[in-house]
């Protein structure tokens, strides 16, 4: 599974991974501390979705 850390990581990875892995990303919101629009706990439940890939 790939995971995007905001907008712009996904628009890089469909413009220069895409089209040679052809997985879709699943996208977060940025962690950036530019990015102060979500709470902190917001994004810590947010991010909780990566565990489900974790074995």
């Amino acid at each position: 599974m790939i995971f995007c850390n905001g907008k712009t990581s996904y628009n890089y990875y469909m413009k220069y991974n895409y089209p040679k892995v052809l997985i879709n990303p699943i996208i977060l919101s940025s962690s950036s501390a530019a990015n102060a629009k979500k709470r902190l706990e917001d994004l810590v439940n947010e991010y909780k979705v990566i565990k489900d890939y974790l074995v």
